[in-house]
């Protein structure tokens, strides 16, 4: 027997995004070494299913994994993995 606490409603945070429309973020001289260039809880898909999702890379060149997760209005589950390059 043990006893469980939840920790109840958790509003999620929003991540931080650069903003580099601001001179002070495009003349930095340090570079971007971000690990995750993305996320949010709540990415709306069209009809059919699609989603347009646009982010800034990180300065190095890498390959980013991409996690998709998601719940239906039907309470279906979802999830899918992929992999993008950034030359």
């Amino acid at each position: 027997m043990f006893t469980v606490k939840p920790l109840g409603y958790y509003r999620a945070r929003e991540f931080y995004v650069p903003d580099y429309n601001v001179a002070e973020a495009l003349n930095n001289k340090e570079p971007d070494l971000r690990t995750t260039v993305y996320w949010s809880p709540a990415v709306k898909t069209d009809q059919t299913g699609t989603a347009i999702v646009a982010f800034f890379a990180a300065d190095e060149p890498t390959t980013y994994s991409v996690v998709t997760e998601t719940v239906s209005s039907g309470g279906l589950i979802g999830r899918g993995t992929s992999r993008i390059s950034r030359q």
